[in-house]
């Protein structure tokens, strides 16, 4: 069995290294895929409230949202979410002082949230 050289053992190295990166890259991802994982309410949403007219609610997919609505003059204000277990859901949007905790069922492409907070309260429809 033949020694190797330190030359020999660097290109094997080399080598080593430059399959190890096209596996990488090969597991990296793929066209069109934006790396990110969202989550089941991720998208807009739309419910038409008699009381707030058009209303729209945002979800990132990733914990931040918008709600926002037009009935005369246009409210919106950020914030963020959380999935919990047992269809709860934990919003909590810049304008408010507390987190509000709200039930939601999810069927398709219809979102029902009922919470303490009826101007959310609606069954939506995804855009």
């Amino acid at each position: 069995m033949k020694k190797m050289t330190k030359m020999t053992k660097i290109i094997a190295l080399l080598a080593l290294s430059v399959l190890m990166l096209m596996c990488v890259c090969a597991c990296g991802k793929k066209d069109g895929d934006s790396g990110k994982k969202g989550d089941a309410l991720e998208g807009t949403w739309y419910f038409q409230s008699p009381d707030y007219g058009d209303v729209t609610a945002t979800f990132d997919g990733n914990g931040k949202m918008t709600w926002g609505y037009d009935c005369g003059f246009t409210y919106s204000d950020e914030g963020t979410y959380q999935i919990q277990d047992g269809g709860k859901i934990t919003l909590k949007l810049d304008g408010w002082t507390d987190k509000q905790v709200a039930t939601y069922t999810l069927d398709g492409n219809t979102l029902t949230i009922t919470s303490e907070l009826g101007g959310m309260n609606g069954t939506y429809t995804k855009k």
